[in-house]
């Protein structure tokens, strides 16, 4: 795989020497994972996987002029029919977010599970009070279709299948 460019990101694997920053990162977000939060070993392994989506699951660093400043991934919290992605995205500090990082990664990372991965329908989770994100989803098409509860936390699950997608961007 090469890395995947948009506006003001590209996206490629993470590499062994960004195991500390991603573990650490991870752990400063604050914020409770579904499947607890990773461990070093885990990470390690997602980064050996590199470039290959394996059981539907990748993980991708987020970079800008030179820098990592967050992941993007697949997710499989339970299972999911074929062709359905549900991602996740985290930007590490503060002082990158607002600044449309995150957005030109969704965009990136959709469009090419779109692409590559004949993907049907991307979905991802926010909770209602995550304005940012909510806006990001809602610019590059996706719509909001239910409720999930994650940790017992109320989220609002959203998603855009592919004809939607290319409606809206090119394929």
């Amino acid at each position: 795989m090469e890395p995947l460019g948009g506006r003001h990101v590209t996206l490629r694997p993470f590499r062994e020497d960004e195991l500390d920053l991603w573990l650490t990162s991870l752990q400063s977000l604050g914020r409770a994972f579904p499947a607890g939060l990773p461990t070093k070993a885990a990470l390690r392994g997602r980064i050996r996987r590199g470039h290959r989506m394996i059981g539907g699951e990748i993980d991708l660093a987020i970079e800008v002029d030179g820098r990592v400043v967050g992941g993007v991934q697949t997710q499989r919290p339970h299972p999911l029919p074929p062709r359905l992605f549900q991602l996740g995205i985290g930007l590490f500090s503060p002082q990158d977010r607002g600044k449309g990082y995150g957005a030109d990664a969704v965009r990136v990372f959709v469009d090419w599970l779109f692409r590559a991965h004949r993907a049907e329908r991307v979905q991802a989770g926010t909770t209602p009070d995550n304005t940012a994100m909510r806006r990001v989803f809602e610019r590059l098409g996706f719509t909001e279709r239910d409720t999930i509860l994650v940790l017992g936390e109320r989220h609002l699950l959203y998603a855009v299948d592919r004809d939607d997608w290319r409606t809206a961007h090119t394929c």
